[in-house]
């Protein structure tokens, strides 16, 4: 699960060159493409106001219908400059991806990347300073294209207030119904702004889709090294064989069970508490598997802040990862132990009972670890967005993947093994 669905990779390219064959003029830096837009983003209610002055150039503070009408605001140049603003930063963004592309076999990388079908054999360490790259390029045009849509619509709504003001005044004299038919025509004229947002709303949609492709297939990358590199392996252990079923598939080998269940085949629901507490006792040693490998692994950034969103992707990775590995084994077991068949041909009510409890607590962890995999996402991005945030308000400060990947220790530790297993 994620906070939003990504859909097709053609689409938004399709999207991108709409606007991109409107563009004029070469890349900028990124600190001139987020110029004027970033610090309206936070307050919608600011933007008629002194937003409109970062956007425009413009002295004016003015706020308030008396204050607004007695300094003439030219809409439409605003609109152009924030036309020219836009194709400014989608410049920008180009301009770093082409940059990105430029690495030995990063766009073959990162197409594949954006399909979301990353295997094991794109899993080398080497790639990983790519994808992360590509992941912040997103975020941090995300938030700017995000910051400037911000500020085109709350001048869009003080354009809209002032011509319902304008009208009210010139149908003073007018039938109350005229006087409101008048006033919403009015408002609801298209302009020149409304055309901007609809572009800019454009380019949020190809960015979203592109962003959340490869925030996925970062999660992915991460979480496989962290179950293959870090994280010991499951207990074997099964659910309890049905009734009537004993001396069927679920005899085994003595020597091929690793973990010593007592004998709960009259008793479903004892065994699959006990499948849950021992899959509990494997994730309690997941805190102290994160801090011996950022010990080993973790180099910290010099701003502090950026140290706390690293340590929290880290711990959201490795919760995503776990509840991925518990999920799944759940699911096979429940498949396998193909609990429904035994309650429908169950003719003991009792016996019935304890199997429609144990299916029900076995349903409820299994939603509680895709819960858990899904927090873990979400933490993810959301930490990704709050670096991007940071990295457009601060340029000069701003934090980049290096190709060491100091901030990922799992893949580091992922690099130290392959190397081992190499030499």
């Amino acid at each position: 699960g994620s906070e939003e669905e990504a859909t097709t990779q053609t689409r938004g390219r399709a999207r991108q060159r709409t606007l991109r064959d409107a563009r004029r003029g070469g890349p900028v830096s990124g600190h001139e493409a987020s110029k004027g837009i970033v610090g309206s983003a936070d307050s919608r209610r600011g933007a008629g106001g002194q937003s409109s002055d970062r956007v425009s150039g413009k002295g004016s503070k003015a706020s308030g219908a008396k204050s607004s009408a007695s300094v003439p605001v030219d809409f439409d140049e605003l609109a152009a400059n924030l036309k020219r603003k836009l194709l400014t930063v989608i410049a920008n963004y180009e301009h770093r991806q082409n940059e990105l592309h430029h690495s030995p076999g990063a766009k073959a990388f990162l197409d594949v990347a954006l399909t979301g079908e990353l295997t094991k054999y794109h899993v080398d360490p080497g790639f990983f300073p790519i994808l992360s790259k590509a992941v912040l390029i997103e975020a941090e045009h995300y938030y700017t294209l995000k910051s400037l849509f911000e500020v085109a619509t709350g001048l869009h709504e003080r354009e809209t207030k002032l011509k319902e003001e304008r009208a009210h005044e010139m149908h003073a004299h007018s039938a109350a119904t005229a006087k409101e038919d008048d006033a919403g025509a009015a408002g609801s004229e298209d302009s020149p702004l409304t055309a901007v947002i609809d572009d800019i709303s454009v380019a949020i949609a190809c960015c979203n889709e592109r962003r959340m492709s490869l925030l996925l297939s970062e999660k992915w990358f991460r979480s496989f090294h962290i179950a293959t590199t870090i994280l010991p392996e499951l207990p074997e252990i099964s659910l309890p064989i049905l009734p009537g079923e004993k001396g069927d598939k679920h005899d085994t080998d003595e020597e091929e069970t690793s973990e010593e269940l007592p004998d709960t085949s009259e008793d479903p629901l004892e065994a699959v508490l006990i499948v849950k507490k021992t899959l509990q006792q494997w994730e309690s040693r997941i805190p102290h598997l994160i801090t011996s490998v950022e010990a080993l692994w973790w180099r910290p950034p010099r701003d502090p802040d950026e140290a706390i969103r690293q340590r929290e992707r880290t711990a959201a990775m490795f919760k995503a990862a776990s509840g991925a590995i518990v999920r799944r084994f759940l699911r096979l077991a429940l498949q396998e132990w193909n609990v429904e068949e035994g309650i429908r041909h169950s003719t003991d009510p009792s016996a019935k009972e304890k199997l429609q409890l144990a299916r029900d607590v076995l349903a409820s962890y299994i939603a509680e670890k895709e819960a858990q995999e899904w927090e873990g996402s979400s933490i993810f991005a959301a930490s990704i967005l709050a670096t991007a945030k940071a990295n457009v308000r601060n340029p000069s400060t701003r934090w980049d993947p290096l190709p060491s990947n100091d901030h990922a220790p799992d893949v580091r530790a992922a690099a130290h093994r392959y190397r081992q297993m190499s030499s």
